[in-house]
């Protein structure tokens, strides 16, 4: 096998990799920052080493892997959503309809589409049906902007106990978190002490 076939080979699989992630770019420690700057380096050089025949297949492959890439997420956040279906027992059309509506709500445009799937299956594993979904999302998303973005299973677990506990219907979710809210700037908590210690008055047995 001749060099420039190799070089090929070399190239076609760098890009399979990068785009099937078994290897992303780490920085969190320096050998893994000089590991990943070597591979980035080397499927450069593949490129480099081919000249034009080189960049041509890079650019096939890589639009190839964006395709796929973007057929797999596509078929993930289906399945997800058939999982909502199923668990509201609501028509999958009304699910799909209700992500894109939380997709273009103001404090959710941050969340990206599989993580709204998820949000709303989480949701949806807790009982809630999609009008519960609808009223309590806005509340999820704004909570977690403003605090950093916490798991956001915890949060949804921890919220959807608090209304629950307090008797406090789905439609008021924007209210009771506009209270934790108020709660945490009026003390010296943080936000996770806080949540827990109002669901510790309600539920002192945990």
């Amino acid at each position: 096998m001749n060099h420039t076939a190799l070089e090929i080979i070399a190239l076609l699989l760098g890009v399979a990799v990068w785009w099937l992630g078994i290897r992303k770019i780490e920085l969190s420690t320096a050998a893994k920052s000089v590991v990943s700057v070597l591979e980035f380096g080397l499927l450069i050089g593949a490129v480099v080493g081919l000249g034009w025949l080189g960049l041509g297949l890079f650019v096939g492959a890589s639009i190839t892997g964006l395709l796929g890439h973007s057929v797999w997420l596509a078929m993930q956040q289906e399945a997800i959503l058939v999982q909502v279906a199923i668990r509201t027992g609501a028509d999958k059309t009304d699910v799909e309809a209700l992500h894109k509506r939380l997709g273009r709500h103001e404090r959710l445009k941050w969340v990206g589409p599989i993580e709204r799937a998820r949000w709303l299956r989480e949701m949806a594993s807790r009982g809630r049906s999609l009008e519960d979904i609808e009223a309590i999302a806005p509340a999820i998303g704004g909570l977690s902007a403003i605090y950093g973005k916490p798991d956001s299973a915890w949060l949804i677990e921890r919220f959807d106990r608090l209304l629950r506990l307090y008797g406090e219907p789905a439609s008021r979710a924007e209210e009771v978190a506009a209270t934790l809210h108020g709660s945490v700037n009026a003390s010296a908590a943080t936000f996770p002490e806080m949540l827990d210690a109002m669901i510790a008055v309600a539920d002192p047995a945990g």
